[in-house]
Order: structure tokens, then sequence, then C-alpha cells
């Protein structure tokens, strides 16, 4: 139980909280401590306690989903489920949400290279795979993630018992990478590391403290002040799986993946620029004025073109009575009451859409993990036979009569590594074609290396990209075992 904050720090009735919520502060800061102290005042870091050691990639399964589990506490299982989201969500490019058909182009992944967006002239070279795009370098952005994987969807909807809208965006980037450059946001946000480390940059100085969308520095033609850039930091630190980052809107910070693996975390946002009383203010002296014909006419042509003194008096006492006849009409619209009630019918508008594509989500997934985890989709070579590789997955060098049944669609694209480690998967592929009668599980693939090799950049879930990709284009079958 914790109590409602009021805006000068003090408190009002009591209110049930997310009990996601209360695991992600880790137990080192109660949730009365949260809103008292950092919501929308400070930036919060929030370690795991509860993570012995970070998933692995082994972990990653399609039947991972626990109903139960999730239903207890959405915050650990998707900690716990870090890698079996990541890859969810890989595979889910090429599935349009087209019964959301409202988001549908929001939710279209976004891919980075060198902190810029790609052109879809440029994304057409990957055939709508995330796998391939990862291969070759490039960070991946999903918005609105929750309308996507089922345990985001479940973490967003707990945290509404705390908040009134919650939506959630992941960021996956390469080995050594950062997506995109210094910037502040629009909305207040939690960042949860669920797989690699990342690690973070947060400056002191805010440029426009509480932003709007207009307002936001790093983004659209709004440059970063070189003072901030170049001012004290506030906060320089890797977060690891299960760590928590708090961050209210208007800090401007930067973030990369640390060498030796990728990143992969989720943004938890608050969309906190949307609930402000200048904004409701607005929008509702707006709604109330504009239903007046007499507020919708120009003013008098003598206002703004020459000297005040110069107008006529009677038509300055006709515009200060329209004035004072305007402030009483939002005196009686503009209550406590009209805000709230405003506010709730946005929140339950927001909510109840959002609330359909989820419970979707989690039902799919909860009939998905009665399946068998070694049950493959058709074929052993091509797009839907890559769509069933994972971390324990047999392959061997296709054959010439496997290749045969590859689409002729298919057959064009080449197979895009990212530079720093094209040379140690060229040996890789080289040597299953090597050995083509012997199998290998893909998780053996980077022990083919040697052991003196300096492959830290081929990292899991490169091997998984390059093992998928060779499937799909038919130089690795799949081996059912």
């Amino acid at each position: 139980m914790n109590s409602v904050v009021k805006p000068d720090g003090g408190e009002s009735h009591p209110l049930e909280e997310s009990r996601s919520l209360e695991a992600m502060l880790s137990g080192t800061t109660s949730v009365e401590t949260f809103f008292q102290t950092f919501w929308q005042r400070a930036c919060g870091y929030f370690p795991n306690t509860f993570l012995d050691s970070p998933p692995k990639a082994e972990s990653m399964s399609r039947c991972a989903w626990n109903k139960e589990r999730v239903e207890q506490n959405a915050y650990h299982e998707l900690v716990r489920n870090g890698w079996s989201v990541l890859v969810q969500l890989l595979e889910t490019s090429r599935n349009r949400p087209e019964h959301d058909a409202d988001l549908s182009h929001q939710s279209i992944p976004l891919l980075f290279r060198d902190q810029t967006t790609l052109t879809l002239e440029e994304q057409v070279l990957y055939d709508d795979s995330l796998f391939a795009a990862f291969l070759d370098g490039c960070s991946v952005v999903t918005n609105h993630a929750d309308r996507r994987s089922p345990w985001i969807a479940a973490l967003c909807e707990d945290l509404q018992a705390s908040f009134p809208h919650v939506y959630a965006n992941t960021y996956l980037t390469p080995p050594g990478s950062q997506t995109v450059p210094a910037h502040a946001d629009d909305r207040d946000v939690f960042v949860i590391q669920l797989v690699g480390c990342k690690a973070w940059k947060i400056y002191r100085n805010i440029p426009v403290p509480y932003p709007y969308s207009h307002e936001q520095v790093g983004k659209g033609e709004l440059e970063v002040p070189g003072q901030v850039l170049d001012g004290p930091v506030l906060t320089d630190r890797v977060l690891a799986p299960g760590d928590v980052l708090y961050m209210p809107r208007g800090y401007v910070h930067e973030a990369h993946a640390v060498d030796g693996g990728p990143s992969f975390h989720v943004t938890v946002a608050l969309a906190t620029q949307d609930w402000t009383l200048a904004g409701l203010v607005t929008a509702a002296t707006e709604a109330s004025l504009t239903q007046q014909r007499s507020y919708r006419q120009a003013v008098p042509r003598c206002f703004g073109r020459r000297s005040f003194e110069s107008i006529a008096v009677d038509d300055k006492q006709s515009l200060q009575k329209q004035l004072d006849d305007a402030f009483r009409i939002l005196r009686e619209k503009i209550t406590v009451e009209s805000v709230h009630n405003n506010l709730r019918t946005k929140f339950d508008r927001h909510n109840q859409r959002a609330l359909e594509t989820r419970r979707r989500l989690v039902l799919e997934a909860s009939l998905n993990a009665l399946c068998v985890e070694n049950t493959l989709p058709g074929g052993v070579v091509g797009r839907q036979a890559a769509d069933g590789v994972l971390w324990t997955t047999a392959i061997r060098c296709s054959t010439v009569d496997e290749r045969a049944t590859l689409p002729i669609s298919a057959k064009p694209r080449g197979l895009n590594v990212r530079e720093e480690c094209c040379d140690f998967i060229m040996d890789i592929l080289q040597l299953v074609k090597r050995n083509s009668g012997k199998a290998y599980r893909v998780s053996e693939l980077r022990a083919l290396l040697p052991a003196t090799s300096n492959a830290i950049a081929v990292c899991d879930l490169t091997i998984l990209c390059f093992a998928k990709q060779c499937v799909e284009l038919g130089a690795f079958s799949v081996v059912r075992m």
C-alpha cells in the first residue's frame, strides 16, 4: 500500500501500487520514497537484487512463457526471459500487427547504423529480417513493443496500477555501438536492462526543463547545447541484466553497448508531457472557447496595427468585455473535476486500445507454451526453416537437392556481416562446409574458431543471426534430431 503524492510532496488517500514497480525498485527504495524523492525530480539507479547470474543464450525458448509466474511478478519474468523476449521480437519483424491498424505503421522496427536511421532503400537489403540487419551491424529499435511481446505487455499492464498509461520500446545494440546520439526525451522513462550490458552517461545540466515534444534537444533540428555536453556528468554507470534506471524527461543522455556482447533493453515510457497542467488548460481553453461563435471571429482590425493609445476607447472596452466573458466561461468550464474527467477519458481510451492487443498477445503466448520445444516449421532450408532455428538447433552444410527447394526470390540476397567479425564468421562458414556431413548445434559454432582467436566481437547473438541467415539463404540446413 502506498499513498498518492501531492505536487508539494505531501500525501493524500492511499492507493494500491504495481507489484512490478515494487520489484523494479529492488527493495532498495520503497514505492512511497520513489514518488516523494525521484518522480519527476531526480534520476534513480536501482540495481538487480534477485538474479544470481545474467541469463544466457541457452535460456532462449519458445515455450518460456508461464502465465502464473508472470502474474506473480511480470518484471522478474521479463528479466529472466530476456533472451526469449529478444528473439521473439526479432522473429515478429515480418509479422505486421494487422489487428492493430491504428498502430501498425508505428510498430515497424527502425534500423540504425552510425547513430543514423537507415532509409527504406537501405533496409530493403535485409528483406525484413532483423537477424540479417543485426548481423550487418544495425541497431534495432522496436516502438510499442508492449503490443508485440507478451512479457512486455504484462509488465506495462501491471505498471498501470501506479501510472495512468504505460507503453514500452526496445533497443538492441551491437557490441561497442551506440544507437542514437546524445539527446533528451519528452517523457519519463524506466530503462530495464535484459541482455548484455550498456554504459549510460546522463548529463547534469538540463537545457529545457520538462520539455514538450517540439523541445527535445538532440532530435530533429534542436542540437544539444555545448555547455551541457562539456558540463558535469550526473551518472556514468554500466547497467547489467535486471538493473533499472529511472530518468525524468529533459535529462540529456547517451548510451553504448560495452564490448564483448550486444545490449538489449526495454524503455518503459510514461508520457508525462501529455499530462501537464499547462497542456490540459490549453486544450480545455481551446475546446471551451471554440464552441462560441464570437470567439471564432477575428479581433477588430485596429488591434496590433497601430499604437495602443490610438485605439478608440469603445473598441478597447468591447474587447475587454469579450475577455472578461471568456475568463468567466473558462472558470465555469475548467475545474478540478473537469480536468480529472478529461484525463480519465483520455487514459481509458488509450488503455482500452492497448489492452485488447495485450490480451491477445498473452492468450497466444499461453497457447504457444503448450508446444514441444523442438517442433520446427516445415522444410530444412529457407525462411520457414530459419524461423525455427534456436541456440540448441542442429545444422549442417546443405546439399544440392536441399538448396534446389529454395524459392527463386531468396537466392540473390547474400550474407552481410559487420566488419569487425566478418573474417571470423567466414572462417566458421568454411569449416562447416569443409565438414559437410557433420551436424553442429548453433551453440557449438563459436567453438570452431581457434582458441587463440581474438573473436570478442562474435557474440552469441551474432552466431544465432549467422546460423538463421545461412539456413534462410540455403548454405546450412536444419538437422532434425
